[in-house]
């Protein structure tokens, strides 16, 4: 493949003079100084006007005949070549170089070099109009020169050796300035993406334009990626504003994706701060669909949303990606049928991000194609009026996506049939459960285990030296049903904590639930539904007759004596009087001058009378009423006295207007 190209690449060199295709023979220092074309080596570094060195030619050269990837001829008969020297001010400059920005700096290095050492390299030219010529290859050591000129170092006569090309086709001269730019000195990559797509839009296959510039076909392939990037994007990395890294994965999402990105990249290193490429990354791929993204009417959609405070469309999210991601490939189709039915050739696509490089605006009176690309993330970009140039077909396919994209093998089946399999195999296993409950009562069993959340109330007694009894009585529980359990972990928490802590995953827990007999899978479900059951809002009194809770207790008999006795911090959150009035009610004034007694000694005096009454083996009277006594609060429904108030008043006062 090289030898098919050659002719139209080689770089003569008079620095090379080496044997070649094209010369025979050598030239030795002494003959490169006499021929005047380093005039360093002449002695003569700091003349001003140069003698015009004697030209000779170069035997014409029959090129070497071959095809390109699209089967086409590469070159037709021959391509005449010949050495001389041309005065300065018959040469033009390029009118395209790949190189788009030239640095000062460089520019005044080379003159400098080239004041003292003479031109080294020889520039490529074709004939242009009149006896003009036009640089094609070496526009940088032209301007050097015509910065000379115009700093008065040479005047416009100045000789500048040259190899001449003649029929060169517009292909050819952008090959020869492509190759010499990248190999002579490093292109800016937005540069060597552009040359490298103008090449690729000429027919230039991969492979080629690899082998002619030096790169690896991969290194080919990204700077093409690099090439279909917004302006916006483009210029921020010429400027280096942004890194190629950066560049080359902002390249799997769309125009206005990659101009989103582009304001968090330039906020954060205005900041100080460096972008991360696997943030960048999971932004592009792995981000949930917005609702500003739907091209579907959202009504369409049944599964749930995540949002922000302000609910935004671009801030409300679908959560069910699949789902979205079907409705959306459902509006691209109605959309694609839609411009087909009025006369639109339309292209739907599925890369990452349309390769924009590969197309150009059709003309007026043109017509154009309608590209319609969804991505994998069901991001949807259409380019319209949009005309596709002549590439290589193995290139157009190899480059049709960007190189930083995922590579994932295609599913054997695809979501929505996975989706319509799962569902009728769901159902088979559903109705077979219903013949089978205690598999079910193991399931339920399973799922509780893994996600139960126990009440507020344990929490709330877990670090007592001495908790109610009726916290101890739920923790015993625990402990005897975790037994068998592989639980691992936690060794000194409470047993009702260490249920959090298994150590297998569902199915494995599965097949030890098993083994459980009957009634331990019963003990074991009563404690994990009990552990999650309590009064649902513990910051006020459950005053609803009809709450679950009361419900529940009422249908259990709850005796709240036979688990609770008054103690200080109860009574210590009661007043002064409340406690006088609980001893009148308790059975406890006997005990004595309660007037007399503070606060804190009015509090241990009643536990200590609650306390006797509920161990007394033959409670007289008095204990009796303390074991009987119990606040309204602590029945099932609770009993507000406030409220009772509020309403007797209230009664009274439409009575009192009645009269």
């Amino acid at each position: 493949m090289a030898a098919a190209v050659m002719p139209l690449i080689v770089l003569l060199s008079v620095q090379r003079a080496a044997p070649g295709p094209f010369i025979t023979g050598s030239l030795g220092p002494a003959a490169l100084a006499a021929s005047g074309f380093f005039p360093a080596l002449a002695g003569s570094s700091r003349s001003k006007k140069q003698l015009a060195p004697p030209s000779f030619a170069v035997p014409r050269a029959t090129a070497v005949k071959g095809r390109d990837g699209r089967g086409r001829q590469l070159t037709k008969g021959v391509i005449t070549m010949n050495m001389q020297s041309i005065q300065l001010a018959d040469l033009r400059p390029p009118a395209h170089n790949p190189r788009s920005v030239i640095e000062d700096t460089s520019l005044d290095e080379l003159a400098a070099s080239i004041r003292g050492d003479g031109l080294l390299q020889n520039l490529v030219v074709a004939p242009s109009r009149g006896k003009t010529y036009r640089v094609i290859s070496g526009e940088r050591r032209f301007r050097a020169l015509r910065l000379l000129c115009e700093r008065g170092d040479i005047d416009e006569t100045y000789q500048v050796p040259v190899e001449i090309r003649g029929k060169l086709s517009k292909r050819d001269k952008l090959r020869i300035a492509t190759v010499e730019n990248v190999q002579r000195e490093n292109l800016a990559p937005v540069d060597e993406a552009e040359a490298f797509a103008e090449l690729a839009r000429n027919g230039v296959t991969l492979d080629d334009i690899a082998a002619e510039t030096g790169k690896s076909v991969g290194t080919v392939k990204r700077r093409l990626a690099i090439a279909g990037l917004c302006d916006e994007v483009k210029q921020a990395l010429r400027e280096n504003r942004i890194t190629l890294a950066v560049a080359e994965v902002m390249t799997l999402g769309s125009h206005d994706r990659q101009r989103g990105i582009l304001e968090e990249v330039t906020y954060a290193t205005e900041r100080g701060w460096t972008p991360d490429i696997d943030d960048i990354r999971h932004d592009l791929l792995d981000s949930k669909p917005s609702v500003a993204e739907a091209i579907f009417p959202v009504e369409r959609y049944t599964g749930t949303f995540t949002k922000d405070l302000f609910a935004s469309d671009d801030q409300t999210f679908f959560d069910d990606t699949d789902q979205f991601l079907e409705l959306q490939e459902q509006a691209v189709n109605e959309k694609a049928e839609q411009l087909q039915a009025e006369g639109v050739t339309v292209e739907v696509t599925n890369a990452y991000s349309i390769p924009n490089w590969q197309y150009r605006d059709a003309e007026d009176g043109e017509d154009g194609i309608t590209i319609i690309n969804l991505s994998p993330q069901g991001h949807v970009d259409i380019r319209e009026n949009a005309v596709p140039y002549d590439l290589d077909r193995d290139t157009a396919t190899a480059t049709a996506d960007t190189p930083a994209a995922p590579s994932k093998p295609r599913p054997a089946y695809s979501t929505p049939l996975c989706r319509y399999m799962a569902y009728h195999k769901t159902l088979a296993v559903q109705a077979e459960l219903l013949a089978h409950p205690r598999v079910c009562k193991i399931l339920a069993i399973g799922r509780l285990i893994g996600n139960h959340d126990a009440h507020e109330a344990l929490h709330a007694f877990e670090e007592l030296d001495e908790p109610p009894a009726s916290y101890v009585t739920v923790n015993e529980t625990a402990a005897s049903c975790i037994t068998h359990l592989p639980i691992e972990g936690r060794e000194d928490a409470p047993a009702w904590i260490r249920l959090k802590y298994l150590s297998c995953d569902p199915a494995a827990l599965y097949g030890t639930l098993k083994e459980f007999s009957d009634s331990e899978l019963d003990a074991l479900l009563a404690l994990l539904t009990a552990l999650e059951f309590g009064q649902s809002h513990c910051n006020a009194l459950d005053t609803d007759e009809k709450s679950l809770f009361n419900h529940v207790a009422r249908d259990l008999d709850v005796a709240m004596r036979n688990h609770w006795t008054p103690d200080a911090a109860f009574l210590s959150r009661r007043t002064k009087d409340q406690i006088t009035q609980i001893a009148g009610e308790a059975g406890a004034l006997q005990k004595g001058p309660f007037a007399r007694l503070t606060k804190s000694d009015l509090v241990k005096l009643m536990e200590r009378h609650f306390i006797q009454a509920a161990e007394a083996t033959d409670p007289n009277e008095d204990q009796q009423r303390a074991n009987a006594w119990l606040p309204e609060a602590m029945q099932f429904p609770a009993i507000d006295p406030v409220s009772i108030e509020s309403a007797d008043a209230e009664a009274d006062s439409s009575s009192e207007e009645a009269d």
